[in-house]
């Protein structure tokens, strides 16, 4: 079974008026997890059935990479400059593929239902073969994603093969993407991992035992490349995300909203930008 490596707390993030976030890396002393740029949590926190916020106004750029955006609870008005206008809603899930330059934005919202938002924005890094091709999105609605019920949880497949099912999302890296949310207390047993990739565990709500290490909500845990079966013990209520992933071995570059192999790309993303090659809302 895979043994914890590290266990880190996120640090603060507010980005969205009155909800708590978390930025689980990259943070001090847990850097880029290849092929994982950046995990960025919202919530869960409920905020009422009336809450919204951004917009047109709020359209930024970015280049030379993917965004995965799991929309756990509320919802996501997404416009961008390839002239897409869709909405995500609970248990749906966004692949933007980033390529040559894109620029997105949009409202987003609590659902209006539960008045919760929950949401996971995950970047997720591509070879510097793909960084210039053209940039896309897909959307997948949560009734189009693989779910298994088993001994008290659920488990759903964002991206990758879990053994029951593969997801819809076709991201440029190798990479697997699995939430599991226990009904009361559970074990869960998970296998399919590959040697020497990376792979993570991140709380949203709860808490898991690894390995005889607890790991509580807004916490992320770096798990061994050797064992190819992972055994959790969740708590009733538990909301885990689970990663996998080929790691990439290639010279990373960041500078905002830009992931390159090199600080001169990155420059010219910003110049690029300035210019328009971007494209408009």
């Amino acid at each position: 079974m895979k043994k914890v490596l590290a266990i880190k707390e996120g640090t603060a993030l507010n980005i969205m008026p009155g909800i708590q976030g978390k930025r689980a890396f990259p943070i001090h002393e847990f850097g880029i997890q290849d092929p994982f740029i950046m995990l960025d949590h919202i919530g869960p926190k409920d905020v009422g059935t009336s809450y919204k916020v951004g917009g047109k106004e709020g359209a930024h750029p970015h280049r030379g990479f993917e965004t995965l955006t799991f929309m756990f609870e509320g919802a996501m008005n997404h416009i961008d400059s390839l002239g897409n206008n869709e909405m995500l809603r609970s248990g749906d899930i966004q692949r933007m593929h980033a390529g040559s330059g894109i620029i997105h934005g949009g409202a987003m919202m609590a659902d209006p239902e539960t008045g919760v938002f929950n949401e996971i924005q995950l970047w997720v890094n591509v070879d510097s073969n793909d960084k210039m091709t053209q940039p896309e999105i897909q959307n997948v609605s949560h009734d189009q994603l693989p779910v298994k019920e088993e001994n008290n949880v659920r488990y759903k497949a964002f991206a990758g093969d879990w053994g029951f099912g593969k997801s819809p999302i076709n991201t440029h890296a190798k990479i697997g993407a699995l939430e599991l949310h226990a009904t009361n207390d559970a074990k869960a047993k998970l296998s399919g991992f590959s040697l020497n990739e990376t792979s993570l565990v991140y709380v949203l709500q709860g808490g898991v035992i690894i390995d005889d290490s607890l790991i509580k909500a807004g916490n992320i845990a770096a798990l061994d490349s050797f064992e190819e079966k992972l055994e959790l013990q969740l708590s009733k209520g538990a909301q885990v995300l689970v990663l996998k992933g080929k790691p990439i071995n290639q010279p990373v570059a960041l500078g905002g909203p830009f992931v390159m192999n090199t600080e001169e790309e990155i420059q010219q993303a910003y110049a690029d930008f300035k210019a328009g090659a971007f494209g408009k809302i």
